[in-house]
């Protein structure tokens, strides 16, 4: 078969929509299967170690709505293009909403609907401090249901399936905008099989600067945005945990400097905030880490989540789309009640910090779940088996 993916952005842009076409595409070019990216040239804005792959055609930006590009090239190159499947990423982008017109007639079409979570505004925290980001916004949320349900609903009669990354997520979504069964597709999010055999390899941690031999390492990795909680953590351990002496909390990601610099300043000693972590140091940091905190609202199922579980580590997790089709109580870590909050997160992290050995147990069931169920070598096959359908 001939699979183009269409996406906003790609490598050398490092992001979950990335990682996920990168490495999707690489299992089915393994497979024979001829694959191409089709992106815009937005996926070169800001810094990266990662290089620009083979397989991509990167048309030029002509805007940006709300950060996300629209490129008439990308229209062009699609309309023009002689591959049998495009493969779509997220529905209410506007470059999905603004190319998917231009799929040839004889070609099929699928979306994957990787962060959704903006369907009820009402359970939105209210916070002190807002980032620039608007996603914890119930206006800004509100006008989104208003507006991208006709849209929503174009884009599902346009696909021939639409993939949701587990069915929660899908369920979450069906009670906003009905769904026709005969394009519902479950398929998870995935991480490498390499990437599970070097964190599980990783013994030494007093390789790792950021990370004690002595102490509980609680890791925390996503972008520094209001919507993805980073100040519920550092509050929490400030004050609910405030004489837990033997803990050291880990934050890695990026975001705009102000909430930065914010972050730090709610910060006590005990909490490192990291930026411009590189991917193998973040591995060795994974790998020696012993709690994996997540607290996102705006989410599909984060590879950030399979990785802490690839490394080992329980899960402390909101409750939020494929979420919880991966993570059970107590198998796997423990899903916080909606909206999360500073007393629950500090009784569950003591939870862990008193029970080193039920830690290591649920941390054990976590690498035996994703290496039989969440690896590229396996999902990949899902996604094969749903394209050879949709061509029949």
């Amino acid at each position: 078969m001939k699979i183009a993916q269409v996406s906003h952005v790609y490598r050398p842009s490092i992001g979950g929509i990335e990682n996920y076409i990168y490495n999707l595409n690489n299992e089915l070019r393994s497979r024979g299967h001829e694959v191409r990216a089709l992106t815009t040239t937005s996926s070169f804005s800001g810094s990266s170690p990662l290089s620009a792959p083979d397989d991509a055609i990167y048309c030029d930006t002509d805007f940006e709505l709300s950060n996300i590009p629209v490129s008439k090239e990308l229209y062009k190159k699609v309309s023009s293009s002689d591959m049998d499947i495009f493969h779509f990423h997220n529905p209410f982008f506007p470059t999905t909403l603004t190319t998917l017109p231009a799929v040839p007639e004889d070609a099929t079409s699928v979306v994957t609907l990787h962060g959704v979570n903006v369907f009820e505004p009402d359970k939105i925290p209210v916070k002190d401090y807002t980032s620039p980001s608007l996603k914890n916004n119930p206006i800004f949320l509100n006008g989104v249901r208003t507006v991208y349900k006709p849209l929503l609903r174009w884009v599902l009669s346009h696909v021939d399936k639409a993939i949701f990354l587990g069915q929660q997520q899908l369920d979450d979504f069906s009670r906003f905008i009905e769904v026709p069964v005969r394009k519902q597709a479950v398929i998870p999010n995935a991480i490498t099989g390499q990437f599970l055999q070097e964190v599980r390899n990783i013994e030494e941690k007093k390789e790792i600067e950021m990370v004690s031999q002595d102490k509980t390492t609680i890791l925390y990795v996503s972008r520094f945005e209001d919507h993805k909680n980073p100040d519920l953590l550092i509050e929490t351990v400030t004050s609910e945990l405030s004489d837990v002496e033997n803990i050291e909390v880990v934050l890695i990601g990026s975001g705009e400097s102000e909430y930065v610099d914010y972050l730090n300043e709610i910060s006590d000693e005990r909490i490192s905030i990291l930026t411009d972590v590189p991917y193998p140091k973040l591995k060795q940091i994974y790998g020696l880490s012993d709690l994996f905190v997540f607290l996102g609202t705006w989410e599909g199922l984060p590879t950030v989540i399979l990785e802490a579980m690839a490394a080992g580590m329980p899960i402390i997790s909101t409750d939020v789309a494929a979420i919880p089709n991966v993570i059970t109580d107590p198998n796997n870590g423990t899903l916080l009640d909606w909206p999360p909050c500073q007393e629950q997160l500090a009784e569950v992290l003591l939870r862990y910090i008193k029970n080193p050995e039920y830690s290591s147990r649920v941390g054990e069931n976590n690498v035996s779940k994703v290496s039989e169920e969440y690896t590229w070598e396996t999902v990949s096959r899902l996604v094969e088996d749903m394209y050879d359908q949709i061509t029949d």
